[in-house]
């Protein structure tokens, strides 16, 4: 991190902090409320919520996940200004604990959404060594997670990692008003819609500010043991602005690569206890993953037999041996669209939606019975096989199944390809 960006924090533009703490003297001096930590706090909100950005708009929440052990690392008395900044309306906190290390969610109020931020320097001591506390306690995690993958580093760390600051904030303010263009006035979401794309391009700005500063934070996280940075937070279209000594970057495409990774799935030998059996097996790319989720609650016996009982279909002409070619062929998502676009139009209507749709088919609860999921009944008919091994896997817990395929393949690129 620079020296300059460091000791500056960013707080939304609008916000007035000596004229909120001198109209709540009586509360600012019983719970000791400092304008310094109210612009802490701002600060890791609004970046956390650039970091987040792109998540938050797949799971459609305006929430942004801030863990409490974080937040105490840099300030005990962090919950005295979250609740100050709560009753004085500048923020608003979920009720319900999200997914991570004791993480609510917050988010600023609409007084304070949708603007600009500005910087504020940082000069007091004691703010400062807040700021690297809670800097250590991040590093300190990330390293952690990164122990024995020091492969993966050495792009980031060698400091010809670079994008494009002009033309990507061009784009971002070009997109911007493209999208506000989309907007209709008298919808009900207008104001809720009108915001959220100001906070957007707000966050990604922060994000490619970022990587221009050679801040790119990677870290592993999740039980799929995925990789993650400021650049795979980044908008597709803005990794276009991104080089590596001077060269531009370009992505590769696995086609078809979630159907093509559940290939896997059916082979006896991977779902072995032997370590050494086949060249890929569940022991082998987790043995945490194979303990805790898998021999512990039993799964393994009934999947085994399950798969084994599949055996004799590879023949040609089984819904399984189809399902098989039509992933090896790379038409899979093409055949699904054309079998199950007459019933549900609007879901198949094009290849990206009908990845969209699958994936829910495959990752959603089975225990949900509506509208949205209503196509996993074609998909049974379609590749009944294939269905009652996905059902047999999230027997326990639905979220199974798309962490053994995350954890193949970032088994397969991240700890074989890219040790390469």
């Amino acid at each position: 991190m620079s020296e300059e960006r460091r000791y500056k924090f960013l707080i939304p533009e609008n916000l007035d902090i000596p004229a909120l703490l001198r109209a709540n003297e009586e509360m600012v001096e019983k719970y000791e409320i400092e304008k310094l930590q109210i612009q802490w706090f701002c600060d890791l909100l609004l970046n956390q919520r650039a970091e987040q950005r792109k998540k938050m708009l797949d799971d459609k929440t305006e929430f942004v996940r801030l863990s409490s052990v974080s937040m105490q690392n840099a300030y005990r008395g962090y919950q005295n200004v979250i609740g100050f900044l709560e009753y004085v309306g500048v923020i608003k906190i979920s009720l319900q604990y999200l997914p991570g290390d004791f993480c609510r969610g917050y988010k600023f109020t609409d007084e304070y959404s949708g603007v600009k931020s500005k910087s504020v320097k940082v000069e007091n001591r004691k703010t400062i060594r807040s700021i690297e506390r809670q800097e250590r306690y991040f590093s300190r995690n990330r390293h952690r997670s990164l122990r024995g993958y020091d492969y993966l580093l050495v792009g980031f760390n060698s400091g010809l990692l670079d994008i494009d600051l002009p033309a990507a904030n061009l784009w971002i303010e070009n997109n911007l008003e493209e999208q506000l263009a989309l907007l209709k006035p008298k919808s009900k979401t207008f104001k809720t819609d009108f915001t959220t794309l100001h906070d957007t391009a707000h966050d990604f700005k922060i994000q490619v500010l970022k990587i221009k500063e050679k801040q790119y934070n990677p870290f592993f996280s999740g039980k799929g043991h995925r990789l993650y940075s400021v650049i795979s937070n980044l908008k597709k279209e803005l990794r276009g602005f991104l080089s590596y000594d001077g060269k531009k970057l370009v992505e590769v495409d696995l086609k078809n690569c979630q159907p093509f990774l559940v290939l896997n799935l059916f082979r006896e030998d991977f779902w072995s206890n032997d370590y050494n059996s086949g060249l890929l097996n569940i022991l082998k790319i987790d043995e945490i993953l194979y303990r805790k989720e898998i021999e512990s609650k039993g799964l393994l016996y009934n999947i085994s037999i399950l798969v084994k009982s599949f055996q004799n279909l590879y023949e040609t002409g089984s819904k399984l041996n189809l399902f098989i070619n039509q992933v090896v062929d790379g038409t899979f998502y093409e055949y699904l669209a054309e079998k199950l676009s007459e019933e549900w139009p609007q879901r198949f209507q094009d290849r990206d939606k009908t990845k969209k749709t699958l994936l829910t088919v495959w990752f959603d609860d089975p225990v949900k019975e509506n509208d949205y999921y209503s196509p996993v009944h074609g998909f049974k008919i379609l590749f009944p096989e294939v269905y009652e091994l996905f059902r047999l896997i999230q027997r326990f817990d639905y979220k199974l199944l798309p962490i053994i395929l995350q954890r193949i393949e970032s088994y397969l690129l991240l700890d074989k390809v890219a040790k390469q």
